[in-house]
């Protein structure tokens, strides 16, 4: 990662996992991946993320939204 950050996938937090946690100049940011399938999806991720920053300190995080949409060339 430019900057001299790093990023590492998977990362514990307890006994969950963050999709991604960044590590730069002495900040570390949690971000959370979903695919919208349903109603839910914002509520649940932002409750996930909500734990896993509690569990790392942090004040903020990332939740990051994909839709599940197919592909139309």
């Amino acid at each position: 990662m430019n900057g001299g950050g790093r990023i590492e996938r998977e990362m514990a937090t307890g006994n969950d996992r963050t999709d991604l946690a960044v590590f730069w100049k002495g900040q570390l940011v949690p971000i959370e991946l979903k695919i919208r399938y349903d109603s839910y999806t914002l509520s649940d991720g932002l409750r996930q993320l909500g734990r896993y920053m509690d569990k790392l300190g942090q004040q903020h995080g990332y939740l990051m939204i994909f839709e599940a949409k197919p592909y139309i060339h």
